[in-house]
């Protein structure tokens, strides 16, 4: 049973695609950002919505769903010392000095096909410090095209994802939309990122496909309990096999999937 996650999952099989001959030439397709943004009102001067308590309590303690945008908006906390990404909103250099030159020249090296790891998280120099009371976050999830497709570099064979945001295009502005919406009735200004972070890149935390499930071996790797297609020993169960975006929080998708697979699995030892 393969269960390394979206990214993991895909990207064994692909390093092991010549021992799994029979894989399905669906695999790495289907790739979604699950309609992920990011959305910030910083300073926020309406009645009754300053000095937010983001960094305490659950992450999700309340949504906005909007049926007729396919999106959900929900507010959102963040850990203690993750501060900084606040701190990047605001415009502050948190990779300062050699660092910042070295995360340029390893980004670099990913754009060239020889390296797959771009940054690590410590590298954002995450810090303690006093929390950040005049932002309220929103995090907003919609329905993606994924349409993304998942490969090895041609000359290095390093794990690579191509996506194109232009099918997505109305999902993105009912999300842009959306997020200035809640920002004007906030009375504050609108941080909102699709493309956030450091070197702005395309950011999601919920990333789904790359080994989706389909009837036909031909349009995905595994059946609809896991299964994957010309091995029937072999299961995926994460969020590799989802085929579409959820335009929600995927976690109980995903383990409602893995139950149904384990449950395949027991019945048939």
């Amino acid at each position: 049973m393969l269960a390394a996650g979206t990214i993991g999952s895909s990207r064994l099989l692909m390093k092991n695609r010549k021992r799994l001959p029979d894989l399905s030439p669906a695999l790495g397709t289907r790739f979604s950002g699950n309609g992920d943004a990011l959305g910030l009102a910083l300073d926020p001067q309406a009645a009754g919505v300053g000095n937010a308590r983001n960094d305490f309590g659950p992450v999700m303690t309340s949504k906005l769903d909007y049926p007729e945008r396919n999106l959900i908006l929900a507010d959102g906390g963040l850990p203690p010392g993750f501060e900084s990404i606040l701190d990047v909103a605001r415009g502050v250099n948190v990779i300062r000095g050699w660092r910042r030159w070295l995360l340029r020249l390893r980004q670099a090296f990913v754009n060239a096909g020889m390296s797959d790891q771009s940054m690590h998280p410590r590298e954002l120099r995450l810090h303690e410090r006093r929390p950040d009371r005049d932002a309220l976050i929103f995090l907003m999830m919609g329905r993606d095209a994924a349409d993304g497709r998942m490969r090895l570099t041609p000359l290095f064979k390093r794990f690579d994802i191509r996506w194109d945001r232009s099918a997505s295009e109305q999902v993105f502005a009912d999300l842009q939309r959306t997020a200035h919406e809640v920002a004007e009735a906030a009375d504050a200004t609108l941080y909102y990122a699709l493309e956030g972070g450091p070197l702005s890149s395309f950011t999601t935390v919920h990333p789904l496909g790359g080994c989706p499930m389909a009837d036909d071996p031909a349009a995905g790797v595994v059946d609809d309990t896991g299964r994957v297609h010309g091995y029937s020993g072999l299961y995926v169960l994460d969020g590799s096999i989802v085929p579409t975006a959820l335009g929600l929080n995927p976690s109980k998708t995903i383990a409602a999937l893995a139950e149904r697979g384990v449950a395949r699995m027991v019945a048939e030892l």
